[in-house]
């Protein structure tokens, strides 16, 4: 591997990290504005074991979040009676505001 000297680049291609959370600001759509986030991603994308998510604020104090595949919440949450996870993921993104990320 290479060998980054920062601190945030060492963990991010650390064996703990697991992944990458990325905050949407609903109101710019604005994403990956100042360099070191592009070199974070970068990081992060060349490593096929993590993966990347998006949060952005709901409207009733919580959080919506587009994760890559199905969670593990989605695999357990009983409370939607659904038997699978891939219905349980659609409906949990349903609401995410992915056209705050269109240019």
């Amino acid at each position: 591997g290479e060998d980054f000297a920062g601190p945030l680049s060492s963990v991010l291609v650390s064996e703990c990290c697991q992944g990458m959370l990325d905050v949407v600001d609903v109101n710019t759509g604005q994403l990956f504005t100042r360099s070191w986030c592009l070199f974070e991603h970068h990081l992060l994308f060349r490593q096929p074991d993590k993966h990347l998510e998006l949060a952005a604020p709901g409207r009733h104090d919580n959080a919506l979040v587009i994760t890559q595949g199905v969670s593990e919440l989605d695999r357990t949450d009983a409370r939607l009676h659904v038997s699978n996870p891939g219905a349980i993921k659609a409906a949990r993104e349903f609401g995410f505001p992915i056209a705050a990320l269109a240019p």
